[in-house]
Formats: C-alpha cells, structure tokens, sequence
C-alpha cells in the first residue's frame, strides 16, 4: 500500500509539475516582461489535441536575455527552468543559441488569456494600458528586448504587425516618449517575404535618455 501511495504521489507531482503547479496568475512586472517577449520573439506552442505538450519558448543569440526571460517565468510557472544551447552552424552568424521551452498547461492558459501572440496579429493586452507604469516599462522592456536596436542617436524597434505597433506607439506616447511611427517598403528586397514594415523610432535626447534610465536593454 505505501509503495502504491508514493507512486501515486510521485506520478501527482510529475503531472503537477507538467501542467505548471500554479493558481491564479497575478499581472506583476515577471508576467508584463513575458508578454512583451511573446509579441516579439517569444512564442506559445498550442497542441489543441493534447494540452499537457502545450509549451512557450524562446530562442536567442543573446543569452542575457534569455537568462532574463527565464528569470521571469520561473516565478509564473513555479519552477526551475533550464537554458539549454544549440551549437549547430546554422545562421545568425554560426553562434551558439540559447533557448527555452517550458511546459505548464494551467499557465499557458493564463497567459493565453491576454492575447494572441502570432507575428502578424499580437496586440498589447489592455490589462498593460490600465497598468501601473512599472508594469508598461516591464512590458516594453520584453518587446524592445526581442525586436529593439539601437543605431546612432536613434532607438529603433520593427515589426510587420501595423496594429501592433500603433498600440505600442499609444502606450510609449503614455507615459511621456516622444516617438514616431513610420511604414517602410521592402517589397522585393533581399532577407524580407513580406511587403511591408512598421518601425517605431525615439531620436530625441530627453527621450532617449527617459528610454535608458526607465526600460533599457537587457
């Protein structure tokens, strides 16, 4: 009987562990920064037929910020989650990638609730514009981490999601950026399958300095 108790508890514990071992998920700066990361580079894999399989990942050259992205899931999934690296020469320079993929069935469900996150249809929750602004800087600092750059004396983010953008626009606007959104046209041009880009840009000094002292790079 004691055998058979601790299989079941051992089995409880693993399908616990599978599915996230987690209540309800509050919207603190861990979850804003994960939101921001999933309209970027951030991804959620749905399997309709079997949920348990259902996991969110990352993959990146940069591996501060996945240690970053990491950092702020474990508290929302309730566990440890490795980075593991792939050392295959396939482009992004022939570096090595670093990547995350974790499994939580009640999270994911969660997370699932503030949007979708697909490349040409993520749009930033509302739950981000009624947010205090630590939470509008944790969000931002998730989306700038996987799309932003810096060139010069400009701090650039792109992406081929208009509406998306617009509303990214709307909130930096919020809380006191001055930024500017432009459509840029790469039909036909090499690296590129779509037609068009949309590309947010900070250029003057207060805001590119109210960018660095309040969002960053990771």
């Amino acid at each position: 009987y004691k055998s058979l108790k601790r299989k079941f508890c051992s089995m409880k514990c693993e399908k616990e562990f599978l599915n996230g071992g987690v209540g309800e998920i509050s919207l603190d700066t861990n979850l804003a920064y994960v939101l921001g990361t999933l309209c970027g580079d951030g991804w959620i894999s749905r399997k309709e037929k079997n949920p348990d399989d259902s996991y969110l990942g990352l993959e990146s050259i940069d591996k501060e910020f996945v240690e970053k992205f990491q950092k702020a899931c474990e508290p929302i999934f309730g566990k440890r989650i490795p980075i593991r690296i792939r050392t295959e020469k396939l482009g992004w320079g022939h570096k090595p990638r670093y990547f995350i993929r974790v499994y939580g069935k009640n999270a994911i469900t969660q997370i699932l609730k503030y949007g979708t996150f697909s490349c040409h249809e993520w749009s930033v929750p509302k739950e981000i514009f009624t947010s205090n602004n630590e939470i509008k800087y944790a969000f931002l600092q998730g989306f700038y981490d996987s799309e932003g750059s810096i060139l010069s004396y400009n701090i650039g983010v792109s992406t081929v999601n208009k509406n998306g953008m617009l509303e990214i626009n709307t909130l930096l606007k919020s809380i006191g950026f001055r930024s500017f959104l432009y459509e840029i046209d790469v039909k036909g041009k090499r690296n590129y399958t779509v037609n068009k880009l949309y590309t947010i840009s900070i250029q003057d000094k207060r805001s590119i300095k109210l960018f660095d002292s309040l969002i960053g790079f990771t």
